[in-house]
């Protein structure tokens, strides 16, 4: 295939969504890839069908590419990297590198129906803050000069959701930049986490000697934890 970028389109003919979404995708799919998108864009249907037969009808409706049905592993792979919790759903990925570009591609088919912000890569933190900011005393400070702040060297990456804690749990900035931890107390300025991150939580009978020995217990294998899943372990 020629085209840079995929559609992933994960959707079953059981489904009463997706049976409502697939002519409009299809509508849209067919506009842009006769015109604007030709070569650059493809879809590749992944069933969630019961049995060959309903694959079979409902395939036969669409004007895009299909993963053969049979290749149920391959299916359950595509749904587990692309975190699919539900049908339909339509992600957009660089077909050379199987890098997720968008993974709200029905919001997409709505609101770009000409494909005027195609590949629709998500915005940077450099593309949506102002070129100018100012000091208290009206000062203007360029974009530029922030970047030089060992704070600023990465604007993409999210270090922080939960701010707020932290400026409460640490006074004195002695964590900062308050990168993630393999293993951390619960205190107030964790307890937003909880909701905002993955967390395993041991708990302990509060005494100094059941935190060190939990600490003892977990250390070793929390640090693999955070790498591999950017789960924090929380005593």
């Amino acid at each position: 295939m020629k085209a840079e970028f995929w559609g992933l389109y994960f959707s079953a003919h059981w489904c009463p969504p997706c049976r409502g979404f697939t002519p409009k995708l299809a509508e849209w799919y067919t506009k842009l890839t006769g015109a604007a998108l030709k070569d650059k864009l493809e879809i590749i249907f992944v069933s969630s069908d019961r049995d060959e037969d309903a694959f079979d009808e409902y395939f036969d409706s669409m004007p895009w590419l299909s993963l053969p049905y049979n290749e149920r592993d391959i299916k359950a792979s595509l749904s587990k990297k692309f975190k699919v919790s539900g049908i339909p759903t339509l992600v957009f990925v660089n077909a050379k590198t199987g890098e997720l570009i968008e993974k709200s591609g029905r919001s997409v088919v709505t609101e770009d129906p000409n494909g005027e912000n195609f590949p629709w890569k998500p915005e940077t933190f450099g593309d949506v803050i102002p070129g100018v900011f100012v000091n208290k005393d009206g000062n203007k400070i360029s974009w530029d000069d922030c970047k030089g702040k060992n704070y600023w060297t990465t604007p993409e990456k999210l270090l922080l959701i939960v701010g707020r804690g932290m400026v409460s749990s640490d006074p004195e900035g002695k964590d900062f930049p308050w990168y993630p931890k393999a293993l951390e107390p619960l205190h107030s300025g964790k307890v937003d986490a909880i909701n905002e991150q993955p967390c395993l939580i041991w708990f302990t009978d509060g005494t100094d000697a059941q935190i060190e020995k939990a600490k003892k217990s977990m250390d070793p294998v929390a640090h693999p934890i955070l790498r591999n899943t950017k789960m924090t372990i929380v005593l």
